[in-house]
């Protein structure tokens, strides 16, 4: 009963604000008296009102801020004590005004293009007129803005920023390539992905008129998933032949088909890794997909081998091999110096293409 009918009063003077204010937990009362009269007073970047001021504040560590135009900030960080009164003395002094940031912990400011350093920062104001900057932290989206500063002012710019959990962002170059997360298909480049579980994930780009690419990506610490990708213009095909309708072939561990033949590409140039599952049967390799051409694979039992071009193959040369005996002896020599290896000893085993 005493407590409210001090609040009253208090209040009909002016100096406090009703002690509802107070009612969630222990509270003091903050005075700020300022050289300056009508200065505006901020506790953690709110608003409270003008010198001289009297407030309840929740008991605990609380920042205070007391600007006015043409002096420069006040600041301080003070402890408001349960049913203690706390008073603050602001001293402004004269400045040609300020720009101040906050934000998260480890966040950086750009400002003009220039890195000005870790928030919080407190700058001398600029040259008046608009200003863009730019604020960067670990697990942050970017948050951009602009500040169009007046001479002698000062301004507080609390910079909220989103969390890049679950944010996949996909480039290329050229754009306008089809996107598979992990198999699924999720678009076109530009492309961005939100509420993406954090983790590792496999992107795959391809592109009617370039290469495709594969990239691994990892966000398992919360942070923002990128691809920015330049599609090679040629690369290498891959010619799978299953041999099983029920067969579904991977890559990196990304499904790109299934059936019993299967054609990929063309790839960037690189070895990547060709998985095969045939019901509960499992082909793991890795295969090396030159620039340019074909490469043509065959599952055989538990084994993908490759299948070779008609050239290479001893079938062919056995049969091209007789057929220089019958016409001639400079022929036959022509095909031994153009064979691919010498020919093996013992039994040759003929095998059509």
């Amino acid at each position: 009963m005493l407590a409210a009918t001090l609040a009253f009063f208090l209040a009909l003077a002016g100096l406090v604000v009703p002690l509802a204010v107070a009612a969630d937990g222990p509270a003091g009362i903050l005075k700020v008296r300022s050289n300056v009269e009508g200065a505006e007073v901020w506790v953690d970047g709110a608003a409270l009102g003008v010198t001289p001021l009297t407030k309840y504040l929740a008991a605990g560590v609380h920042q205070i801020r007391v600007v006015a135009d043409r002096h420069d900030p006040f600041v301080r960080r003070v402890e408001i004590v349960a049913d203690k009164t706390l008073d603050v003395q602001a001293s402004l002094s004269p400045g040609g005004g300020t720009v101040e940031f906050s934000g998260p912990p480890g966040a950086r400011l750009v400002m003009d293009g220039t890195d000005r350093g870790p928030l919080p920062i407190r700058l001398p104001a600029p040259s008046a007129g608009p200003h863009p900057w730019r604020v960067e932290a670990p697990k942050f989206e970017p948050a951009e803005g602009m500040v169009d500063f007046v001479a002698g002012k000062n301004y507080l710019v609390d910079v909220p920023m989103m969390s890049s959990r679950g944010i996949v962002v996909v480039e290329s170059s050229p754009a306008g390539a089809a996107v598979k997360l992990d198999g699924a298909d999720v678009g076109v480049t530009p492309l961005r992905l939100a509420d993406i579980e954090p983790g590792r994930h496999v992107v795959l780009l391809t592109h009617p008129e370039a290469a495709g690419v594969l990239r691994v990506i990892d966000t398992t610490d919360g942070s923002r998933g990128e691809v920015r990708a330049s599609l090679p213009s040629s690369g290498g095909t891959l010619d799978i032949t299953t041999g099983s309708p029920d067969a579904l072939v991977f890559l990196d561990g990304t499904r790109v088909g299934e059936g019993t033949h299967v054609t990929l590409g063309p790839l960037e140039k690189g070895r990547w890794k060709l998985q095969i599952r045939i019901g509960e049967r499992q082909i793991i390799d890795t295969v090396a997909v030159p620039v340019r051409g074909t490469v043509a694979l065959r599952v055989s039992g538990d084994l993908l081998v490759e299948r070779k071009p008609l050239v290479q193959r001893w079938g062919f040369w056995a049969i091209v091999g007789g057929a220089a005996v019958a016409s001639g002896a400079t022929t036959a020599a022509v095909v031994v110096a153009t064979a691919p290896e010498p020919p093996p000893t013992g039994d040759t085993v003929v095998e059509l293409p």
